[in-house]
């Protein structure tokens, strides 16, 4: 007997889902291009500590998912 407490989510719940993680996935794989291809500094108007900051977590995201594919 299916259990009714784990009943699937809603169609319209997985379309909203499904909806965000497209536009938040096209979102990180623009930034990590554009830092990429940008050339060195990634952020040559911010001063460094700024840049640092938000270049970081791209630079450890990509080493985590690099070692996953690996």
């Amino acid at each position: 007997m299916p259990d009714e407490a784990h009943a699937p989510p809603p169609r319209g719940a997985r379309y909203i889902v499904a909806a965000l993680i497209a536009v938040l996935s096209y979102g990180g794989v623009v930034h990590v291009f554009q830092i990429t291809t940008g050339g060195w500094p990634p952020y040559a108007w911010a001063p460094p500590w700024l840049a640092a900051l938000v270049t970081g977590p791209y630079v450890r995201r990509a080493g985590r998912m690099r070692g996953r594919l690996f």
